[in-house]
């Protein structure tokens, strides 16, 4: 421990974590000790203390429940067009109008569904590089209203074929007429400000 590295996670409220780290053990497990103790404990996983921020960062934008999408407006880059909602949260989503050539299948209208689940991201990159700017010049554009009000507008694209293929996206959210809770309201306000900074990859 005497050489290890030192850990401290802060929040809005200051420090929450403060530990030094040991080497990985042997025979398994990392030994640590809570800054400002004389006592090492030995846990059985091994915590990596990477300065590298891809190692630490959150990924996740955005994790929306299914049932709270009422309505979800989506066109695609070849022109096709179409409109599902529902009324009563127990509902699935119900395919309300169609424009263009293509059909619609039943299964493209209930993945909508899930749109806003989960969305995780795998690199943050930079609105000017070329990929991206070239993935997002004709996009898939869905926007998703939600049944407290709030509204979600999501562009997705892509650059390359097959393994090569790279996939970029913007989502930015509207409170619109909901009263959201400070947890709420802070998640989509960090949402926009990444979003205005960044592309998704």
């Amino acid at each position: 421990l005497d050489a290890g590295a030192t850990v401290t996670i802060s929040g809005s409220a200051g420090s929450i974590l403060d530990v030094t780290l040991g080497e990985n053990r042997t025979g398994g497990g990392q030994y640590l000790r809570y800054a400002g103790s004389d006592k090492a404990y030995l846990i059985d996983q091994v915590i990596d203390a990477s300065p590298d921020l891809d190692k630490w960062e959150a990924k996740s934008l955005v994790n929306v429940k299914r049932d709270e999408i009422k309505e979800v407006e989506t066109a695609s880059s070849g022109g096709e067009k179409f409109v599902a909602k529902r009324e009563k949260k127990e509902d699935p989503l119900a395919l309300q109008g169609v424009e263009g050539k293509g059909k619609v299948k039943d299964y493209a209208v209930r993945g909508q569904e899930g749109i806003l689940e989960n969305v995780q991201f795998t690199n943050r990159i930079d609105p000017g590089n070329e990929a991206a700017r070239s993935a997002l010049a004709s996009p898939d554009v869905a926007k998703v209203r939600l049944f407290d009000g709030r509204a979600y507008e999501v562009k997705i694209g892509s650059v390359g074929k097959d393994t090569s293929e790279k996939h970029y996206l913007t989502i930015k959210g509207d409170r619109g007429s909901a009263t959201l809770d400070s947890a709420a309201d802070g998640a989509l306000s960090a949402l926009n400000d990444l979003t205005t900074k960044w592309v998704f990859e």
